[in-house]
């Protein structure tokens, strides 16, 4: 999730190893640049030697949560949340395909206007209005 703009990310991984967790992380990179600090909780493939290696050679540095205290990186909890009701919903009507679900999941999501700013992360992002149907 971009701090600034609120502009969610999501890849479904059949498992959180650290290998599937940077190849995720590197493809969604490769759409949106090297950031220069990544947030993250402390799960195993967040600071296994794999991921620190990671950080390493894309000059990023790691900034974790504090343990038992997911409430410190609130805006990605939030998003969670948000993502989570909805795939539960995708679930229920379509349980076989809910991957091929997530991109649409995450237009609804980022043209939205955040209702303290009244802007969209996908405004803060084009600098525009999302066109929709």
């Amino acid at each position: 999730m971009d701090q600034h703009s609120s502009w969610p990310e999501a890849v479904p991984l059949r498992n959180l190893t650290a290998k599937s967790t940077c190849d995720a992380l590197l493809e969604i990179f490769m759409r949106t640049g090297i950031p220069n600090v990544i947030a993250s909780d402390q799960g195993t493939n967040f600071i296994s030697k794999l991921t620190q290696e990671f950080h390493k050679r894309l000059g990023s540095s790691p900034n974790f949560s504090c343990p038992g205290y997911p409430a410190s990186n609130s805006l990605v909890e939030r998003y969670n949340k948000v993502l989570k009701q909805m795939l539960h919903h995708v679930i229920r009507t379509d349980p076989s395909n809910c991957d091929k679900h997530i991109p649409y999941l995450l237009f609804a999501y980022r043209e939205v206007p955040n209702c303290t700013t009244g802007v969209s992360p996908f405004q803060l992002m084009y600098g525009r209005q999302a066109r929709i149907p």
